[in-house]
């Protein structure tokens, strides 16, 4: 018993030292994204909030996890107040940068990389969309549940095989959350390629497959991700060249630290090999400079980057920068590791004040853009597209509940003289030569999606769409000016709307138009 007292002392204060690294480590994920609790709802949040208040049926299970679970266990607790979601966002958030801490210090050993990774990740840009947009809780779950299945795993090695097999039910949490989490199976192929000297025995990998074939058959149950098609969401394709140019792209991106908007055009970059062959090219080189160990975290770190971004390749339509919040984890650890050897081979406080220096200019590059996310615009509104859907109901949804219309109103959103609608590729004003040859939408008109919003938010009106001028058709809807941020004015209904209309039309010193029905 005398032996064993200082031996859980020292566990205790090696604890303590790593529970104290955890909480400054967090400190700068908390200064960039501490605002972000203020959003509002937007996008696809609309969607799975109508489907959790039981007003949209939700079909086949679709992350059933996140969007399913979470989703309605959030709105029994908080309704549709939008800043507890933002809060348990945070948290999760906060938690996934704990884990990349302890990961960290699994693959890695030393607490400097570990920490050193975790900083990096928690004030990433990367991760803006996630905490901006209540959606983003399936990236933040699936993260979650894929660090605990991994360091469950490599817990294995010591403990055993049943520790693989609940591993393996974590990660399949971790898939019902986000399906890109499938991809766990080729990180847990590497981490026993590296342990056993580059020999693959399939014994250590068989929870892993087994969790995969599960969630395989789920998907195939569900539905969804059937067969390639180049219509729809999700729609897919496994023509080679466009593969390689999502690669470069997210290669691209991922190393792009001085461009605050990096997916402002949601889609493949055609000009990313710019950047992302040079980038590859160097991290070819770091890899044969680092000496064995240093280079088996590296490589680790790059194996789970590119496991993860994988599964999102194919997607014909979709390239977003939140898709790489999981990859960033790894390329977070690759990082680090490569920090870790280059102090190691340049000993002295010069060395070490340098690489506390560089680390210091990239947080502060990555605070500088998540506030220049936040703040940017482009004809008058939020350059992003969660931030423009978020502003955009935060001045509708209260002047129409403040309206305290009775049940069956019908509502039109009326504005004589539209200002440019936005390109549904590019997030920008169209411009009049793309306007026969591009989709483009009213901002407000998209948040309104439909209708849906003001079932769920207003669920007494009924939606009568948006027109340049008051149709005949709906003389007697309850009409709402609005302007290019969403602002309303309420202009009443029939005659009363009538002569506003007249009047506006008469200050701009327009002729009215006449018929224009609402879409």
């Amino acid at each position: 018993m005398g032996e064993q007292g200082p031996g859980l002392g020292r566990i205790a204060t090696r604890r303590a030292t790593d529970v104290g690294i955890i909480a400054v480590v967090l400190l700068p994920a908390l200064a960039s994204y501490h605002r972000a609790i203020d959003t509002s709802f937007a996008q696809d949040d609309i969607t799975f909030l109508s489907r959790a208040a039981g007003l949209e049926h939700a079909g086949a299970p679709f992350r059933p996890l996140s969007a399913g679970l979470a989703f309605r266990l959030q709105y029994l607790a908080f309704g549709l107040d939008p800043r507890p979601w933002h809060v348990v966002s945070l948290l999760l958030h906060l938690l996934v940068v704990a884990g990349v801490y302890a990961l960290g210090r699994a693959v890695a050993g030393g607490r400097t990389p570990a920490a050193v990774a975790a900083i990096l990740f928690g004030c990433s840009s990367i991760a803006f969309t996630p905490l901006h947009w209540t959606s983003g809780v399936a990236e933040l779950l699936a993260a979650v549940f894929l660090i605990g299945a991994t360091l469950l795993h490599l817990r294995a090695r010591t403990r055993g095989q049943r520790w693989r097999w609940v591993a393996a039910g974590v990660a399949l949490l971790a898939m019902l959350s986000k399906e890109t989490a499938a991809a766990w199976v080729l990180v847990v192929a590497v981490i026993e390629w590296q342990a056993n000297d580059r020999r693959l025995a399939l014994r250590p990998l068989v929870p892993a497959l087994a969790a995969t074939a599960v969630f395989g058959i789920f998907l195939a149950w569900s539905g969804r991700f059937a067969s390639p098609e180049r219509s729809g969401a999700y729609a897919w394709t496994l023509d080679p060249s466009a593969v390689l140019l999502n690669l470069l792209t997210y290669a691209r991106w991922s190393v792009e630290v001085w461009n605050p908007i990096r997916d402002a055009i949601a889609g493949a970059d055609p000009l990313a090999w710019r950047v992302a062959v040079p980038a590859i090219m160097a991290a070819g080189a770091v890899h044969s400079w680092l000496r064995p160990a240093e280079r088996a975290t590296f490589g680790w770190g790059l194996a789970w980057w590119l496991a993860f971004v994988l599964p999102v390749l194919p997607l014909v339509h979709h390239a977003y920068l939140y898709y790489l919040y999981i990859p960033a984890i790894g390329g977070s650890l690759a990082l680090a590791a490569a920090t870790k050897s280059w102090l190691e081979r340049q000993p002295g406080l010069t060395a070490r004040a340098a690489g506390l220096a560089a680390l210091g200019a990239v947080v502060v590059m990555e605070m500088l853009n998540v506030r220049a996310r936040e703040t940017a615009t482009r004809d008058s509104l939020p350059v992003d597209r969660t931030l423009r859907d978020a502003l955009l109901l935060d001045h509708s949804i209260p002047a129409l509940r403040a309206a305290g219309l009775p049940a069956g109103t019908q509502v039109l959103f009326v504005s004589p003289r539209l200002r440019p609608r936005f390109d549904l590729v590019t997030g920008a004003p169209t411009r009049p030569e793309d306007a026969a040859s591009r989709t483009s939408y009213l901002p407000l008109e998209a948040a309104m999606r439909g209708g849906e919003t003001l079932r769920l938010f207003v669920p007494q009106v009924v939606y009568a769409g948006f027109a340049r001028t008051i149709p005949d058709s709906l003389g007697e809807a309850e009409c709402f000016h609005f302007d290019q941020r969403g602002r309303l004015e309420r202009w009443g209904r029939g005659p009363a709307a009538l002569a506003r209309q007249s009047e506006v039309l008469e200050a701009k010193d327009e002729a009215p138009v006449v018929g224009d029905a609402p879409r």
